[in-house]
């Protein structure tokens, strides 16, 4: 990987590319979507692609190696470092191996055993004459007891081994940042305002180690060079604070009105840009926080949005790699355990993830993305048990410490209590959660809390509250015009009820044209159209539906009906039969169909 390139993604990453989610946005919020998951993941360097099924002895060498590697293709760390830490032991005297487990120890989390096997290596590799080419892949060995002496203060010792660290991708990013702090920290003067060939994010570092070094004119000098214009609100944020800690107010103001514009009603931005302004009209001063950093936290943070750099190239598990360094040299590095926790679930690896998810304190920014996270968690294995008692200890957690009920902690409960069918606790909690945010929002409703009007008329359409239902319909739908989720479920409603059919097929079009793959919106075009009349229509679209999940009783029963006005009735009672087959009898309106769908056997329609 070139130079060009390398720093073509440090731009993108740290300027332009926000922190890793999974399953977040609107899917996140409505739990009865149906869209499709498509999802794949390519294997990165770390895998060599075997298939899962090869199940080899472990006893051998060989047996090992496959188990190892089978398990690393599966994404599962912990299998993965067992076999390669007992191959390690076996055949300490290949490196291969070695290296090997060291990045499995790494990955899965597992410091004490990585030191251990960096401490051999290094021993190891000292010894042997390594080519350049072969000496590079070791860089994260050496990378990581450069961070053992770190951890431990040794500067002096961490730059002379960054000297061992062969000339490749790793090197050039993490020498410029290693030596800048550790020279802030022993040898302050030795601080210069040399750029030459420096990317955005080694800038950006070496600005904020001027200033820990107290040499503000080449901190100013330094963060001077960085392109504001390609920096996300959150950097723009910082480098706004950079500047009032600098005595630069004015400057501070002037870069958050400009960047306002490019990110109008950012809230960032927006908070910080009133603070300093009411602070500036009324002459008062402005005591900004001092520089928090410490030459750990600065390159874990440093090695943390390089972690998002791999991200950004779809290297899965080496931002997983580069996120454990982060937080084994500084535990406290902001965003790393949800980074890790986010790569580790979308990997499947739910176990992990739930305990890197769990490192999270209810101090933390991350904190109620980082319980939402594992409210999900649990309901994928099953377990809405703990699920439900993790939200009632979080809740309780913020009462312990005088803290404001989180209303998204409420949110989630009630969703939690929809899925038990305990209709009247999801309401109770839904509207909590609806009188929290407004409380805490000047008697708005948070835009974060808008798809509770979705919720809780789902609730109230399945306990035969249709008036309030549609209420809340209308107001998600101000909130979300073009969701299709909304749109189809109000006009799927409207058609079940045949009523206002002309605007409910008006909600459906726009929802299949917005999502159309998704078999229940595409069965709701086929169920309006039926409801109108136009059954050769209505036939299209029900088969496509049939076609997209073959499987649902609604969709099977809702062709039937069509094909029996368009004169298929021995098709007809096929689907009608099929309906009855695939019948589930946990879905409500099923259970209110069954008796219909077996008359229409009987008698047709």
């Amino acid at each position: 990987m070139t130079y060009f390139v390398r720093t073509i993604f440090i731009y993108l990453i740290l300027f332009g590319v926000t922190a890793y989610a999974v399953n977040r946005g609107v899917q996140h919020y409505f739990p009865r979507s149906h869209v499709q998951d498509d999802t794949r993941m390519a294997p990165t360097s770390l895998t060599f692609g075997l298939p899962s099924f090869i199940i080899p002895p472990r006893e051998t060498e060989t047996g090992l190696l496959l188990a190892g590697l089978a398990a690393q293709n599966r994404r599962d760390w912990g299998a993965a470092w067992q076999s390669f830490s007992a191959l390690n032991e076996k055949y300490s005297e290949n490196p291969d191996f070695a290296l090997r487990a060291f990045t499995l120890a790494l990955g899965n989390g597992e410091y004490h055993q990585a030191e251990r096997i960096a401490a051999n290596l290094n021993i190891l590799l000292d010894e042997a004459d390594i080519q350049q080419q072969e000496a590079e892949k070791f860089d994260l060995v050496r990378l990581f007891r450069i961070f053992s002496l770190l951890k431990a203060k040794d500067y002096d010792g961490a730059v002379a081994m960054t000297d061992k660290l062969a000339n490749g991708a790793l090197a050039s990013f993490s020498v410029p940042v290693i030596r800048d702090w550790a020279l802030a920290e022993t040898n302050p003067s030795a601080i210069t305002a040399s750029t030459s060939g420096l990317n955005p994010l080694q800038l950006l570092y070496k600005a904020y180690a001027a200033e820990y070094a107290e040499r503000k004119d080449i901190a100013q000098q330094v963060m001077g060079r960085v392109d504001l214009n390609i920096l996300t609100p959150t950097k723009i944020a910082e480098i706004a604070e950079f500047y009032v800690r600098m005595g630069k107010t004015g400057k501070a103001i002037d870069i958050l009105r400009r960047n306002l514009v490019k990110y109008e009603g950012n809230e960032t931005l927006g908070i910080l840009l009133a603070e300093l302004q009411n602070a500036a009209d009324s002459d008062t001063d402005i005591k900004s926080a001092p520089l928090s950093l410490t030459p750990q936290s600065a390159i874990a943070g440093a090695f943390h949005d390089f972690a998002m750099v791999m991200l950004s190239e779809g290297a899965f598990d080496s931002t997983l790699l580069f996120a454990r360094l982060a937080a084994y040299l500084d535990p406290e590095t902001p965003g790393v355990y949800s980074t890790m926790g986010d790569i580790l679930k979308f990997q499947e690896q739910y176990d992990q993830a739930l305990a890197v998810y769990s490192h999270i304190d209810v101090e933390d920014p991350d904190y109620k993305e980082a319980v939402a996270n594992q409210v999900d968690l649990h309901i994928r294995v099953e377990q809405p048990e703990k699920a439900e008692r993790l939200i009632q200890d979080a809740l309780r957690t913020e009462n312990d410490r005088n803290i404001n009920e989180s209303p998204e902690f409420y949110f989630l409960l009630g969703n939690l209590m929809q899925d038990d069918k305990r209709y009247d606790n999801a309401l109770q909690a839904y509207n909590t959660a609806e009188r929290l945010g407004k409380a805490q929002n000047n008697g708005e409703l948070p835009q974060s809390l808008w798809p509770i009007y979705y919720s809780r008329a789902v609730v109230y359409d399945l306990t035969g509250q249709w008036e309030k239902a549609e209420a809340d319909l209308q107001q998600a739908m101000e909130k979300f015009p073009n969701n299709p989720i909304i749109l189809n479920y109000i006009g799927y409603a409207y058609a079940d009820r045949n009523i206002n059919l002309d605007k409910a097929k008006q909600m459906i079009s726009q929802a299949v044209m917005a999502a159309p793959n998704d078999a229940y919106i595409v069965d709701s075009m086929g169920w309006i159209l039926y409801r109108t009349g136009d059954y050769t229509n209505a036939v299209n679209f029900l088969e496509r539906a049939a076609s997209l999940k073959p499987y649902h009783m609604v969709i099977n029963d809702h062709l039937g009906d069509a094909y029996w006005q368009v004169g298929r009735k021995i098709e007809a009672h096929y689907m009608w039969q099929r309906a009855l087959n695939y019948y589930d009898d946990e879905d409500e309106e099923q259970r209110r169909m069954i008796d219909a769908t077996k008359n229409k056997l009987k008698k047709g329609l």
